[in-house]
């Protein structure tokens, strides 16, 4: 899944609301469909989210999967804020796949789901709260 983090910024609208994404988050990243995806593993997960350096107007995730009890960093990507559908949003594309991530902020719980594009089927859905 490193593959997956190498990739560009989705466009976004509006100031972000930083201060409601930036921090740890755990919890899981399933596979929404295993027979179109064969490759894909259910994964415990924790998101850092940080101030992006490249833009003041993007915040920076690293994500992480628990593997036999010690983090594997999977890659770090940009996300952008869309204020008209209130997500966060990261693009990319490598050999493999186009697609995009994005995550909606309820309180403490930050559901989301990787979108294959361009036909929008969901190939993993998230669910994390905040540490």
């Amino acid at each position: 899944m490193l593959g997956c983090f190498a990739g560009v910024v989705f466009a976004a609208s509006s100031t972000p609301p930083a201060k409601q994404v930036l921090g740890e988050w755990r919890g899981t990243s399933t596979c929404a469909d295993r027979k179109k995806y064969a490759s894909c593993h259910d994964e415990s997960v924790i998101y850092n989210f940080a101030p992006s350096t490249a833009s003041a107007e993007a915040v920076t995730l690293t994500a992480e999967k628990i593997v036999n009890g010690e983090r594997d960093t999977m890659g770090v990507m940009e996300f952008t804020y869309d204020s008209a559908h209130r997500t966060w949003n990261s693009e990319f594309r490598n050999e493999r796949v186009h697609a995009l991530w994005t995550f909606t902020i309820r309180d403490t719980v930050m559901s989301g789901m990787l979108l294959d594009l361009p036909s929008k089927a969901v190939i993993r859905k998230v669910r994390v709260t905040r540490r």
